[in-house]
């Protein structure tokens, strides 16, 4: 138990706290603060996915190649060739045939569908000349031998079917010859013969309009 002495200093304490805090408080002060409590740490953000390589488009296919031979639906029409000597006397396919292997003469111009050529450039400047029943200008056996025949053949444009237009000449290609007949005449074989410029190997044609 305390004594009368012991209280009597407690409460003067009590008093002069008492009047510490409320003299702190009349003049504006404040206990100090108390500590915020640290923030938390943020949390990391989500890794993001790796973005993908973009996907090459396929490459476009490349061109056909432009095809300048063909001879489909060119058969029988367009132009009429004639020697530049004798414009009575036409390129013909003998028998007005379409067959394979039909002769190729001289014979009187008549417009008929043996005489009918129709000239097909390709890229490289060499011709096909394609006849009745769409069938090619050909020299008979690929010869490269003057005097070899001309003929009409399955289009499969090798060399032997293949022309070249210079100076009224028809230059075969295989052979470097001229297309020509022995003598010019009604009925005369056209063959190879060696290019000279002669009367007898050059040629002119004509557009065929019927």
């Amino acid at each position: 138990m305390l004594s009368r002495y012991q209280l009597a200093a407690h409460l003067s304490h009590a008093a002069v706290f008492t009047f510490a805090t409320a003299f702190i408080s009349a003049c504006g002060g404040s206990p100090p603060p108390k500590s915020a409590p640290a923030a938390a740490a943020p949390a990391p953000a989500p890794e993001r996915a790796p973005t993908p390589p973009p996907v090459a488009e396929p490459a476009a296919p490349p061109p056909a190649p432009s095809e300048s031979r063909s001879a489909e639906g060119h058969g029988g029409t367009g132009y009429h060739f004639h020697l530049e000597s004798d414009a009575q006397l036409c390129l013909d396919a003998r028998g007005d045939s379409g067959k394979p292997g039909t002769e190729v003469w001289l014979y009187k111009c008549n417009e008929s569908d043996a005489q009918r050529w129709a000239v097909t450039e390709n890229e490289d400047g060499w011709s096909t000349i394609v006849g009745p029943g769409g069938q090619c200008l050909d020299v008979r056996g690929a010869s490269t031998k003057s005097g070899a025949p001309l003929q009409t053949y399955p289009c499969h444009f090798k060399k032997n079917q293949r022309f070249h237009f210079k100076g009224g000449e028809i230059i075969e290609e295989h052979s470097g010859k001229c297309l020509g007949v022995e003598k010019v005449a009604d009925k005369q074989r056209v063959r190879l013969e060696e290019c000279n410029g002669s009367w007898n190997r050059k040629w002119l044609f004509e557009y065929n309009r019927k």
